[in-house]
């Protein structure tokens, strides 16, 4: 049975073929596991790489309840690559809908399926799609408070456990391209009829300063707060496009506009940033403040730490708390984007902050 047939992705998840021509592998075998865990180590020392993402894990098929690829993967990489004390990092692909979200067919919340596959002896994380939603919602469809994608990220970490890490995005190639949805160019939050769309009227490059802002928003959440995020190819420049494949369109290098070009910048700025301040790595994470159309978050620990606000509503000054945030002693904090300072006083941050606009604050 094929997998795009009727609901084949959950009703079948293990035993459909993708296409007729590429038969499925059965991982009940412990040849067929032997030899593909194999060569993926094979890969790994000929290439000298760091980590693999593993597809569609929840794909693969379960032995006795178990999942008896991820974890043989796991223990060979464990006593054959791990063996200088350099970790492998391994992170799988399960698309799933948002945070609580139920699946009837699996019996099981969004991120329960994701969880499943992350432990110690499994994946250290997963691609971040419960997260997702709820940044494309808030960020750039203006569907849920701005508080949202803070809540589902501070309940997550502990959820998915200490020593997991997940990776967050902004796009994949599953799913529409962020800035088409903050263009309003996209219908349905799920990608809904994005596929036919991307067939028959193709976004363009948005010429509203606005879906660039939107972007930029959600760049600055993604860059500030902890895990290891992904950016699709593109994304960057604020490349635009429907379904699959309409989101796998050639790389756009040169001809940018005015907008591409001010979104790479603070792009760049944001991962500078990002390298140069290990709280925004690694710092422990909290919400500090949020209402309908803001949100302001940190990140600290071991003497550092970052605050960023987001305004997605009109133009407005916002007195941040910050005599909580861990690992700031700084009484002078830098924007990353502007380099404008703001000064500490009274266990608060007076920031003005534009309509559709992000700081974020470093010392």
């Amino acid at each position: 049975m094929m997998c795009g047939d009727a609901d084949n992705w959950n009703d079948h998840p293990v035993d459909c073929w993708f296409q007729p021509y590429l038969p499925d592998l059965n991982y009940k075998v412990n040849e067929a596991v032997n030899a593909f865990t194999d060569a993926a180590l094979w890969w790994a020392r000929e290439a000298d790489l760091d980590g693999f993402r593993v597809d569609a894990v929840k794909h693969l098929d379960p032995v006795h309840g178990q999942h008896n690829f991820t974890q043989t993967l796991k223990w060979k990489i464990v006593r054959q690559l791990e063996t200088t004390g350099i970790p492998f990092y391994l992170v799988g692909e399960t698309f799933v809908g948002g945070w609580n979200d139920w699946n009837e067919k699996l019996q099981q919340k969004a991120e329960d399926t994701i969880k499943s596959y992350v432990s110690d002896t499994q994946l250290q994380g997963q691609f971040n799609f419960p997260l997702y939603w709820e940044i494309v919602g808030a960020f750039a469809r203006g569907e849920v408070d701005m508080g949202r994608p803070a809540d589902v990220l501070a309940g997550s970490i502990p959820f998915y456990g200490a020593n997991s890490i997940m990776s967050n995005f902004l796009g994949n190639h599953d799913i529409a391209r962020f800035i088409s949805h903050a263009n309003g160019n996209i219908a349905d939050k799920w990608s809904n009829g994005a596929k036919e769309l991307g067939w028959s009227n193709p976004p363009p490059v948005p010429n509203d300063p606005a879906a660039f802002s939107k972007l930029r928003m959600a760049f600055a959440f993604l860059l500030t707060v902890p895990g290891i995020p992904l950016v699709y190819y593109g994304d960057e420049v604020g490349m635009p496009g429907a379904g699959d494949p309409d989101n796998r369109r050639m790389m756009t290098f040169d001809g940018l506009t005015a907008d591409q070009q001010a979104l790479k910048t603070d792009v760049a700025k944001l991962a500078k940033a990002r390298l140069a301040h290990p709280a925004m790595r690694t710092g422990a994470f909290q919400k500090l403040a949020a209402d309908k159309d803001s949100l302001a978050i940190a990140v600290g620990g071991s003497g550092d730490a970052a605050v960023a606000v987001f305004n997605r509503g009109s133009a407005r000054t916002f007195a941040v708390p910050v005599s909580g945030v861990p690992g700031l002693t700084a009484t002078q904090l830098t924007d990353v984007l502007s380099g404008k300072t703001f000064s500490v006083s009274g266990g608060s941050v007076s920031v003005d902050v534009p309509s559709l606009g992000t700081v974020v604050l470093v010392p």
